[in-house]
């Protein structure tokens, strides 16, 4: 049995790529059974659909699994209609997008086969061997298909994968890793940067994350000195110095990235790596031992400056915990990167002002510290999502896998498929000149930004955003300037 296992462009053009470690991991899966597995690439290759479908089944598949986020579901959608068009293969796909909209998507998407709905190295390899011996699916945990008279069936969910040490690690001799640009947060003269995952989910209840729905406040670890065994692999037999360690939060459990840490100190491995963290999640004591152990960045989800809004979405954190944590990352040298996002459900300006606020003085803290905003993003499953719903910021009738358009996105150069939390007290042109405003942008600077973004329009359609963008920022100045 043949599977190709893909991705398919998303609509950034110009950033840096790191392997899809999902479908590495799936691959590797696959192929510890036996079953004949590529993997198309489609993002790093930057193929369009046509040329993404030419590619996949140049390979006459039996099967073909296409991974989702949000943002490039409807490039997804594209490419699974592509591959119909020209075979019968089997199409599933999976992925955080498809996870929480399976139904939806086998409604509207006749060209999708087969949702695999959270973890699939274990379901995906029932399903072709089910699939592969002409039986039907019904009982297979963790699947979402259409049943012989065209009924969808979603059937059980699977449990998570307890212990991750029994996965495979990544299939990375099926990747082009010469292909591959990311460079290290912070450290952008750093060698060629690689993704690794210590764990998987997180167990806090953020009622705007996405990955709450996927992991269901889950939370397993690896064990360290496996997964130091899998960075020595990547250093001795690839070559790469630099680390991206994924996981969500890697600091929840702190013997665990203690355990992390010592492993890396016992076999004096010289690499460099960045975490996401929390910042009720580490100490000082903690932060110097990752810093002894190579970590020269740290990324943390603040999310908010207003303690009201911390505690309706839920965050569960504090602002003397964050000037603290912060303060403590920059003074031992690390990158620090402070993640804080504005028009959150409920919030007024006077809580913007606070966000804005402690976003200035956390810049404050040193060169090394980056702290910036952007707008909520509804996703689907999320509570988010359900608000949005109910105060009718979604359109009625909205599906998250049909064609769909937010030009106001272009407004902040944002993917215009996934939409934006809009509330009428905070109108968004507004929170766009407080952010530029936060940026320190001059006039010449955002003057040669419009002339690149003008450069790279697609249409005429955008010409307006691009104009309405460059008018606020002249009136801002303006009455910067008069005031």
């Amino acid at each position: 049995m043949k599977v190709i296992l893909a991705t398919a462009k998303q609509q950034i053009m110009e950033r840096e790529w790191l392997p899809p470690l999902s479908l590495g991991y799936i691959a590797a899966s696959l192929e510890s059974k036996g079953i004949e597995v590529a993997i198309v690439d489609s993002e790093v290759n930057r193929y369009d659909s046509k040329k993404a479908s030419e590619e996949i089944l140049s390979y006459k598949p039996d099967a073909v699994g296409i991974t989702a986020t949000t943002n490039n579901r409807l490039e997804v959608i594209q490419l699974c209609n592509a591959i119909r068009e020209k075979s019968n293969v089997l199409i599933f796909v999976g992925g955080p997008h498809f996870t929480p909209t399976a139904r939806d998507a086998l409604e509207k998407v006749k060209s999708i086969d087969v949702v695999v709905r959270r973890e699939g190295e274990i379901t995906t390899l029932e399903m072709l061997e089910a699939y592969n011996r002409k039986r039907g699916f019904y009982d297979i945990p963790g699947i979402s298909f259409r049943g012989e008279d065209g009924k969808i069936i979603e059937n059980a969910e699977r449990p998570f994968i307890q212990d991750l040490d029994t996965i495979p690690m990544p299939a990375y001799h099926l990747f082009s890793l010469n292909k591959y640009n990311a460079r290290l947060e912070g450290e952008y003269q750093s060698p060629n940067t690689i993704g690794v995952v210590s764990s998987r989910g997180c167990p806090y209840d953020c009622n705007f994350c996405a990955n709450n729905t996927l992991w269901r406040r889950s939370l397993r670890t690896r064990n360290p000195e496996k997964f130091v065994d899998e960075i020595e692999l990547l250093y001795d037999k690839y070559g790469y110095r630099s680390f991206d360690i994924w996981d969500d939060t890697m600091t929840i459990k702190k013997p665990h990235v203690k355990g992390i840490c010592e492993e890396i100190l016992k076999r004096k491995l010289d690499i460099k790596w960045y975490a996401r963290s929390r910042v009720d999640s580490v100490n000082k004591e903690i932060l110097g031992l990752m810093k002894e152990a190579g970590c020269v960045s740290m990324g943390f989800g603040v999310e908010s400056g207003s303690p009201r809004i911390l505690k309706s979405i839920q965050k569960g954190i504090t602002i003397p915990v964050v000037k603290s944590i912060i303060k403590a990352s920059a003074d031992l040298g690390f990158y620090t990167k402070a993640f804080f996002i504005l028009s959150l459900p409920g919030e007024e300006q006077e809580d913007v002002s606070a966000s804005l606020s402690l976003i200035k003085e956390l810049n404050s803290y040193g060169k090394n510290v980056m702290a910036g905003a952007g707008i909520a993003k509804i996703y689907p499953g999320t509570e988010m999502e359900r608000i949005a719903r109910s105060k009718e910021i979604l359109p009625t009738g909205f599906s998250w896998n049909t064609e769909c358009e937010f030009p106001i996105n272009r407004l902040f150069n944002d993917i215009v498929s996934v939409p934006l939390f809009v509330q009428p007290q905070l109108p968004l042109e507004s929170l766009y000149v407080e952010i530029d405003r936060m940026q320190k942008r001059t006039l010449s600077d955002w003057f040669w930004l419009i002339i690149k973004s003008l450069i790279k329009m697609r249409n005429l359609g955008e010409l307006k955003i691009r104009i309405t963008k460059f008018n606020l920022i002249i009136l801002s100045k303006l009455r910067k300037i008069l005031n």
